[in-house]
């Protein structure tokens, strides 16, 4: 009877701790339950003698595997042991992943964005005659701006004729008389006094002369070839001002046609001495065209050779090809990769 109790108690002890029960520990139970059964089927009245019964160990293996899918969840927080003889286990750090292996991942997970659309493109409304009109104007006006940036201005001139020099004089001293006096004064001379002004402005031709050298050294000379060009188109649209050409001895002399050689030629000959610019001009035009190609083909190689030296200069001096060789190397350029 002691020994049943006994039993009671331990049955009661284990049912407490069935939430500690690992899978082995029913598998324990479940091998003495099979081996309870063995010998009640050999001797049944030895096991009850005991105190033990079947009954009994069923009931703890139903406990045990009911409780087993019970086990409570590991909390997040993890409490600090106090105690020494517990060894913590270090665990090694993992190796990040390669970059390669996960830009592949990021690539592959990731889809292509479609491209964004582009806006499309806002019709301008046509200009009306007048704003047509004042674009053309502003369009003008930059060009002579331009032009007149480009024309270079020369530098200020001390008055070099006798007139001029009077009229400064007289013009410091009395600003609104100064025409009128320098009139009445100029027309009563002596000529001891115009020795004297014709002395200043001869001085003054001199200091001009050197003054304008040095301005032109300061430019190079294609910078003074392109002041020219702008000259001439400034004088061909009607400036107010009038734009004479820059004399410079490092400018390239132009290239003269097979026509102008022949005028040139036939004005050296003598035979339109005492004859108009315009009148000999007439009578060379009229003969040119009566000559025949193969007397004009002496004039044409003339003017060939010209040609050459031309380019040849304009390249050393200018640094660059003519406009006329510049478009033929274009055009061989594109030709050949054609």
């Amino acid at each position: 009877m002691l020994f049943f109790i006994s039993c009671r108690g331990a049955v009661r002890r284990l049912a407490t701790e069935v939430p500690t029960f690992s899978t082995g520990g029913v598998r324990r139970l479940h091998g003495l339950r099979r081996v309870r059964s063995a010998k009640l089927a050999a001797s049944p009245g030895q096991l009850l003698a005991q105190g033990s019964s079947p009954a009994l160990w069923n009931t703890i293996a139903r406990r045990a595997y009911a409780t087993e899918g019970s086990k409570p969840k590991p909390r997040a927080t993890t409490r600090k042991s106090t105690s020494k003889t517990r060894s913590t286990s270090t665990k090694k750090p993992k190796k990040p992943a390669s970059k390669s292996k996960s830009k592949k991942a990021s690539t592959t997970g990731r889809k292509k964005k479609a491209a964004p659309k582009k806006p499309a493109r806002k019709t301008r409304k046509p200009l009306t005659d007048k704003q047509e009109e004042a674009a053309k104007q502003k369009k003008a006006r930059d060009e002579i701006r331009k032009l007149k940036e480009n024309a270079l201005t020369l530098p200020k001139q001390l008055p070099s004729t006798v007139w001029l020099v009077l009229s400064e004089e007289l013009g410091k001293s009395q600003h609104k008389l100064a025409g009128r006096e320098a009139k009445v004064k100029y027309d009563s001379l002596s000529s001891q006094e115009l020795e004297h002004y014709n002395g200043i402005a001869s001085q003054n031709k001199v200091a001009n002369a050197a003054r304008y050298k040095e301005w032109l050294k300061s430019f190079s000379p294609d910078q003074i070839r392109i002041a020219n060009n702008a000259r001439l188109l400034l004088k061909r649209r009607g400036a107010a001002k009038t734009y004479r050409p820059l004399k410079d001895d490092r400018l390239v002399k132009g290239a003269t046609s097979s026509y102008l050689q022949y005028s040139i030629e036939r004005r050296r000959s003598g035979d339109f001495q005492g004859l108009k610019i315009s009148d000999a001009s007439k009578r060379i035009g009229a003969e040119w065209k009566s000559m025949s190609a193969a007397e004009k083909e002496k004039y044409q190689e003339l003017a060939q050779a010209d040609r050459l030296r031309f380019n040849q200069e304009y390249k050393t001096v200018y640094s660059h090809d003519t406009p006329s060789m510049r478009k033929s190397s274009t055009s061989t350029s594109s030709r050949s990769s054609v």
